[in-house]
């Protein structure tokens, strides 16, 4: 029986937003703190000619990184932007530990609005315990009324030959039942709480989706920005407090607060939240965790940044609990 941990973020090219200065913050300190077996990571941003910031902290952590270009793109200007003759690529990476391959690029593009004609999405096989899972890494056009829904139903195209165990994980830049709607095949949502906007979020656009069959999803939540060492100058997140409450005789829970990020759906078990901090740093993240670092977390005050936490389990079909999620 395999099991794995998997964080979806956004990295908005590594910068801080516009009333932040559009400044760097320190991207792979980030992406440390925030850890996992697989990594989803949306707008990694590579220069021309060089290795970008993602690619060197796969190399220097021990990842193996499948990357797809969204698009040419430019850092010029107040904010970066796609642009056919910029100075290097934006694009979805997924970063792991397990052993994986490549299995293809789902194309979803060419949409009207969208800056990225020929948007694809990674699509990549990784082993857990001798299992095999699907897994794309999401980022769909924030076009709105049509570019997500017609993307939606490309991927799910893109999708229909696979008999694969499968995640879906990263920006949709649409609503929770519309997403399922649109992909149809019994998809359901692992994780479910406001993401987007950052400052006071009341909206879920990033999402984590599993097929019932093989995968069953422990553990979910949605964290507060302050989480992770590194983005704010400055400013840091309170430490995590015990409670002293066992989930399952093996792990420590820890309480959160946050005051903007409420209506976590939890499954089975909630294992680490944080307290957020008043920084307003990124607008929409989402984290999936591994519940058994809990406790080496909260002993080195671990500070998590905008993200949810999901902890996957495969399973044989017959073992599989359908309603393990979103209960």
């Amino acid at each position: 029986m395999g099991e794995l941990t998997l964080v979806s973020f956004n990295t908005h090219y590594g910068l801080r937003p516009l009333r932040g200065h559009a400044t760097p913050y320190d991207l792979a300190g980030v992406l440390r703190d925030l850890g996992g077996d697989v990594l989803v990571i949306q707008e990694a941003w590579r220069p021309d000619g060089v290795r970008g910031l993602v690619d060197e902290f796969g190399d220097a952590h021990g990842y193996t990184v499948f990357y797809v270009a969204t698009g040419r793109a430019s850092c010029r200007g107040r904010w970066p932007h796609h642009h056919p003759a910029g100075e290097g690529t934006i694009g979805t990476a997924v970063l792991t530990r397990l052993p994986g391959r490549l299995l293809g690029e789902l194309r979803v593009g060419p949409t009207p609005g969208d800056p990225a004609p020929a948007r694809a999405l990674p699509w990549v096989e990784v082993q857990a315990g001798g299992d095999a899972l699907g897994l794309v890494g999401v980022h769909l056009t924030s076009r709105l009324p049509h570019g997500p829904p017609s993307q939606l139903r490309r991927l799910a195209g893109g999708l229909v030959e696979s008999d694969c165990a499968t995640v879906i994980a990263g920006d949709c830049n649409f609503w929770g039942p519309g997403v399922v709607t649109l992909l149809g095949g019994r998809w359901q949502r692992a994780v479910r709480g406001r993401t987007w906007p950052a400052r006071r979020p009341h909206s879920q656009i990033d999402h984590v989706l599993v097929r019932p069959g093989r995968i069953a999803a422990h553990d979910a939540e949605i964290l507060g920005q302050q989480a992770v060492s590194g983005i704010a100058a400055g400013q840091r997140a309170q430490h995590l407090q015990h409670t002293g409450l066992a989930v399952r005789d093996l792990f420590e829970r820890v309480r959160i607060t946050h005051d903007h990020v409420g209506e976590v759906r939890r499954v089975q078990a909630t294992i680490i939240a944080l307290q957020k901090n008043a920084a307003d740093l990124f607008h929409h993240a989402i984290k999936v965790v591994d519940p058994r670092q809990a406790h080496s977390l909260a002993q080195r005050g671990a500070e998590i940044a905008g993200t949810d936490r999901l902890f996957l389990k495969l399973l044989p079909a017959a073992a599989v609990y359908e309603d393990a999620i979103g209960k």
